[in-house]
Formats: C-alpha cells, structure tokens, sequence
C-alpha cells in the first residue's frame, strides 16, 4: 500500500507540474524533450497519443521514456552513481527518493515556489506528505 501511495503521490506531482504549466509556452518554439526514467512504466521511447499531443501543442514538450525493463532497480543505481539522472525519475519506493535527496539529485519545490503555485495550489497534501516522509530530514518537498 505504501507503495502504491508513493507512485501515486509521484504521479499526482507530475502531472500537477506539467499541466500546471500550460500556457507558458510560445506557439513557433521548438519542441523540448524531456527524459523519464520511469521504475513502474512498461513501456519507452516517445510518448504518443493524445497526452502528447497536448503536451506537445501547448507547452512545447515531448516525453522520452527511457526503458528501464527487469533491470530497473541497477539501471536507477548506475543512473545515481554516475550523478546524471534523466529530467524526471519516477521512483519505485521512497528510499529511492530519499537516496536521491541525500546525494543533492534532486530539486526543491520549495526553492521554487512562486513559479509554482499550481503544485501547491492543488497537491498540498503532496507537497506535505513529501516534506514530511521523503526529504532525508530537510523538510522540504523534493521530486
């Protein structure tokens, strides 16, 4: 149960932060792509469909899911080792997260807080929950 409340949790932070940006990209801009190492995710490469439509028509994002397979527990380790992890990781468990704090991997949101109101406009409880359980005793939210 615990872990299915960090997945969630995680996905509810994502998707709060990207949809929470709609607006703020400029039609004729390139496209950016941004890497996800996702432990839970079945499947890589390009995000398509219609999320990626939407991402890409309003913010100028695109998704590129890196495969992480049988292998994703070493992938993630050999990810943090080298200090070179993908712009969004969706962790498995939270002491992946809290790794990750420990080793400076990871931003604050609350170093960020005014350029996004959206996260705790509407994921409070998460941003919380995170401080509280996920920060390697900084008390910040980190994702």
């Amino acid at each position: 149960m615990k872990r299915f409340l960090s997945v969630l949790v995680s996905g509810i932070l994502l998707s709060t932060i990207l949809f929470g940006l709609v607006g703020t990209a400029f039609a004729g801009e390139e496209t950016i792509t941004l890497k996800v190492f996702s432990m839970p995710a079945n499947t890589s490469g390009i995000l398509e469909g219609w999320t990626a439509d939407i991402l890409k028509k309003r913010l100028g994002i695109a998704i590129d899911i890196l495969p992480s397979g049988d292998q994703g527990e070493q992938k993630l380790q050999a990810l943090m080792a080298s200090g070179d992890l993908p712009d969004i990781v969706v962790f498995k468990e939270n002491t992946q997260v809290i790794n990750a704090v420990a080793g400076d991997m990871l931003l604050a949101f609350d170093d960020y807080k005014d350029m996004l109101p959206n996260v705790y406009r509407y994921a409070p409880n998460a941003v919380k929950y995170y401080a509280e359980n996920v920060s390697d005793g900084k008390g910040k939210a980190y994702s």
